[in-house]
């Protein structure tokens, strides 16, 4: 303890900061990292302020390696978070568009029910969110309304790429039961 002040207990709480962090990157699921990551943020505001106080009321070389330390850690420490900001604000982004894409391609399909564009368009998001069944569904009416051409290869490879993953899914959900 040094200057009557626990920094001890400072730095188990930037190291559980750290490792709170780790654990959030590794979370995919948007709504309860942004839930997670808000308190975390304030923490980190306090915990920086704490060092520009403290560097400001002593001279840097007067200054305990530990404050020093702490002002080292909160600025990682941020970093990690920024960085897991930007991620859930690219994730959400692509997510809002794929919504408003997915919408287009259903007022389209329902416009122009003759069109395949706007059921590949569908195939293609859905596929991008890894559901796979209502992308082959999709690839395969895109297929259907473009009849047998010799021109429709590229949704046969689709579909084709698409039945495969279905496959592997599948496979793998079996070896973990």
């Amino acid at each position: 303890m040094e200057n009557g002040f626990p920094f001890d207990i400072v730095l188990l709480i930037l190291a559980a900061l750290i490792l709170y962090g780790t654990l959030l990157f590794k979370l995919n699921d948007l709504v309860i990292l942004e839930k997670m990551l808000a308190p975390v943020e304030g923490f980190l505001v306090v915990f920086f302020n704490f060092g520009v106080i403290a560097i400001s009321s002593h001279n840097l070389k007067d200054t305990p390696r530990t404050i020093l330390f702490i002002i080292i850690a909160a600025a990682i420490i941020s970093i990690i978070f920024i960085t897991l900001r930007i991620k859930i604000d690219e994730q959400m982004l692509a997510n809002r568009m794929d919504r408003e894409d997915l919408e287009k391609a259903e007022r389209m399909i329902k416009s122009h029910p003759k069109f395949s564009e706007p059921y590949e368009m569908a195939g293609d998001i859905y596929r991008r969110k890894r559901k796979y069944e209502t992308a082959l569904e999709y690839y395969t009416k895109a297929e259907q309304v473009m009849g047998m051409d010799s021109d429709n290869r590229e949704i046969r490879e689709k579909i084709l790429s698409t039945k495969r993953d279905i496959e592997y899914i599948t496979a793998k959900k079996g070896k973990l039961v």
